[in-house]
Formats: structure tokens, sequence, C-alpha cells
């Protein structure tokens, strides 16, 4: 936040009838008695009433869960393997509030369009999910049967610039979720978010919101599926 024009320590002079300059941070504050009172304590500030009272807000971030690769097609058109569904319902249990403290009743459901990602998203909830366009993986990216340990690591490196031809990069795949989630908090204000999606994409938001830079150990440490958590500053 941007402090309109304040004047900085060297600009506050010296008061009438004091000449001894103040400290670096202002006025020290004067011993009770005295007889100044046109320096009065300030009083120490405050937060506004509506963010005292805001409710901590959590990010729940599941990775989707095993694809069905098929190198016929895209991978945004995968389908989730039927042998993984077992490891999906797995996390029913971690999503539901009647038996894990992580999740909550109040949370909102979002989910990529990608078929992998809806499917798993159906297997987690029987509540309504939200198909967000914003929440595919990296726009553009191709199969590589090798060398995509490497094409990770090169878009995180160099986030500003697409790794391969074609692809996204890093640096608006970071835009595009950080506006995402932020359009998501003012439509439904303190309303936890569960969004299903994917490893990269989920790799550099939650490294965006813990104001990191991400890193392909990070991306690795993902399973199919998984679950992250945290609190939303």
């Amino acid at each position: 936040m941007r402090v309109g024009d304040e004047a900085g320590p060297g600009d506050q002079g010296h008061e009438p009838g004091h000449p001894g300059s103040r400290r670096p941070d202002g006025p020290p504050r004067l011993a009770a008695g005295h007889d100044r009172p046109d320096l009065a304590a300030p009083a120490p500030p405050r937060l506004p009433l509506s963010r005292r009272r805001s409710p901590v807000v959590t990010l729940t971030l599941v990775r989707h869960g095993r694809p069905l690769v098929d190198p016929a097609l895209p991978p945004s058109a995968w389908e989730l393997d039927p042998a993984a569904f077992d490891e999906v319902w797995a996390l029913r249990d971690v999503l539901s509030p009647r038996s894990s403290p992580r999740a909550s009743s109040r949370a909102f459901w979002a989910c990529s369009p990608e078929r992998k990602a809806v499917e798993t998203a159906q297997l987690l909830t029987d509540g309504d999910v939200g198909v967000l366009p914003s929440l595919v993986e990296q726009r553009g990216r191709t199969w590589l049967p090798e060398g995509l340990d490497a094409a990770v690591a090169d878009a995180l490196a160099r986030p500003s610039v697409p790794a391969r031809p074609g692809w996204e990069p890093v640096a608006d795949l970071r835009a595009r979720l950080v506006a995402t989630v932020d359009a998501l908090r003012a439509e439904h204000p303190g309303r936890d978010l569960v969004l299903v999606g994917h490893g990269l994409a989920w790799t550099v938001l939650e490294a965006a919101v813990r104001g990191t830079e991400p890193t392909p150990g990070e991306w690795r440490a993902w399973g199919f599926p998984d679950v992250h958590s945290l609190p939303l500053p």
C-alpha cells in the first residue's frame, strides 16, 4: 500500500521552544505529567474493523489423479485413469468437513476444465464445483515423453519467456492464477477455496501466495493425486 506525500524523518525539524532534534522516528514519548499538551502521545494504529474480524481463509490445492496417457491426444484431453480412482477416493476423508479440520463446509470448490481435473473433482465431492478456464495447466504445453523435467526447470528458471515453442511463460501462468484467486475471494468473501487442477500450476500459485520463487523440486514433490493447504494472507 502506497502512502501519500508524508514527510520523511529528515524533514521533521524541531518543536517550537524545544530546539533539540527529534529522534529519527519522530518525537519521544512524553513522561506522565508532562506540560506539553501539544505533544500528546498518539494512539497506536488499529486495523479497520472489517479486517480485524475477517476469518482466516484457507486455500486448498488438489492435484488431479493419475491420468491415462494417450500419445494421440494433447495432455489437456487425457482422462483420469480408472485404475487410479481409489487413490482419489482416499482423499475424500482429507477434504470432508465431517472428518478433517483441514476442510470446511463453507468452502467454494472450483476446478480446471481439463478432463482429468473435472473427473477428480467429481470423485472428491458431491457438491457443486465451478469449472474455470483460467485454472488450466500451462497453456500450449505439449506432451514430452522425455525431457519434461528439463523443460519445467527451464520454465521456472526463465519465467518471462516460453520454455518451449508455444508454451505459456510461467510469469503469465502465475498472473492468471493469482488473478483468479483474487476474483474468487472477492466473489466469495470469507469462504475457504478448494481448487482442483495441475502440478505446475499449483507449484507456481503456492509460491506466489508464500512470496517465494517456485522450484523444480517443489513441482516434483506433487503426487497423483495430492493435496496442499495454506492460509491466504
